[in-house]
C-alpha cells in the first residue's frame, strides 16, 4: 500500500474552524470514485492513482488532531490528502468570513502572503487557499480546501512537487468539480 506524505495539517483552533478510503474504479473509465464512510461526500480522481490510509503529516497548525486522515495520489509526495476535524461551533454561510479569517491567520504562519477565498464546494461552505509553498518535501506546494458541515471540518489538501504540479492541479480541480454530498 502506498504511503502519502503531507507537508502539514491545518485544523483551525478553538471553535472557529477549521487516507484508507474505498474507491471504486470503472474499468472503462479514466476515473475512480473516492467513497469513504468517514466522509459525507464522494468525488472523482484519476483511476491510476492509489488510495492509502498511510499518510504522514510533517507539520500541524492549530490545536486539533484529525479523527481520520486518508489520501489518493500517484506518488508519495503528490496527491490529495483528506482529514476530518471536530469544531467547537458550527461554521455556516452566515459565519464563513470569520472562519476564513481564522484559516488565513493559521496559513500565514507558513506563507505570510496567503489569503483564502470563501465560497462553496459541492454544497458545503468552504475556504480555499491556493499555491501555499511548503518546505517538506522540498519544493512542494499545497492547495487547501476546508469544507464545513455544522461542527465538522473536512480539510482537502492537494499537494504537488513542481514536476507533477499540472497533474495534481487537474486532479484537484476534478475532485472539487465532482464533489457530491452522499444521500442520507
Amino acid at each position: 500500500m502506498k504511503k502519502l506524505l503531507s507537508a502539514f495539517a491545518v485544523p483551525l483552533a478553538a471553535g472557529a474552524l477549521l487516507v484508507a478510503g474505498c474507491g471504486d474504479s470503472d474499468s472503462d473509465s479514466d476515473t475512480a470514485t473516492f467513497d469513504d464512510d468517514s466522509y459525507p461526500f464522494t468525488f472523482e480522481y484519476p483511476s491510476d492513482w492509489e488510495e492509502t490510509g498511510d499518510v504522514t503529516q510533517n507539520q500541524q497548525l492549530g490545536s486539533s488532531q484529525s479523527a481520520d486522515v486518508v489520501g489518493v495520489g500517484p506518488s508519495d509526495d503528490n496527491g490529495i490528502i483528506l482529514a476530518t476535524y471536530e469544531l467547537n461551533q458550527p461554521v455556516t454561510e452566515d459565519n464563513i468570513d470569520q472562519a476564513k479569517a481564522e484559516f488565513d491567520k493559521l496559513i500565514q504562519q507558513v506563507d505570510p502572503s496567503a489569503e483564502g477565498t470563501a465560497g462553496e464546494v459541492g454544497g458545503y461552505p468552504s475556504v480555499t487557499i491556493e499555491n501555499v509553498p511548503v518546505s517538506d518535501p522540498e519544493g512542494a506546494e499545497n492547495t487547501l480546501i476546508a469544507l464545513f458541515d455544522g461542527t465538522s471540518e473536512y480539510l482537502i489538501t492537494c499537494q504537488s512537487l513542481e514536476d507533477d504540479r499540472d497533474e495534481v492541479n487537474a486532479a484537484c480541480e476534478q475532485a472539487q468539480s465532482t464533489l457530491t454530498k452522499k444521500e442520507s
